[in-house]
């Protein structure tokens, strides 16, 4: 894995349409990012093009870190991240839910 800045606008959730109840979570979580500088635990991204990124887990913190981007995007544009790389992402998945953390399909 590799750790990089990724912005924001070129990551998306495996299903679009977050549900009611992470734009709930997301909201306040948005507000910590902006008012702390940013997002405190990277985003775990897997590569689907170039410049484009998939969420594996955590949707929540990719809903609240495009939200804080859209409160102020001049200081919110570029997420932390860790880009899985294709040949290491059954390994890191599995260990991801070893962690106890959903990831999404």
């Amino acid at each position: 894995m590799k750790f990089f800045l990724v912005d924001v606008t070129a990551i998306t959730p495996p299903t679009p349409d977050a549900t009611p109840e992470e734009l709930v979570t997301a909201k306040p979580l948005s507000e910590s990012i902006v008012e702390s500088g940013g997002l405190i635990q990277p985003l775990v991204l897997r590569q689907k093009t170039p410049f484009n990124f998939e969420v594996v887990t955590d949707r929540i913190h990719y809903f609240a870190a495009r939200r804080a981007w859209m409160l102020n995007p001049r200081n919110h544009e570029m997420v932390n991240a860790m880009v899985i790389p294709a040949e290491s992402e059954e390994a890191v998945t599995s260990q991801l839910e070893l962690l106890g953390m959903e990831v999404c399909q």
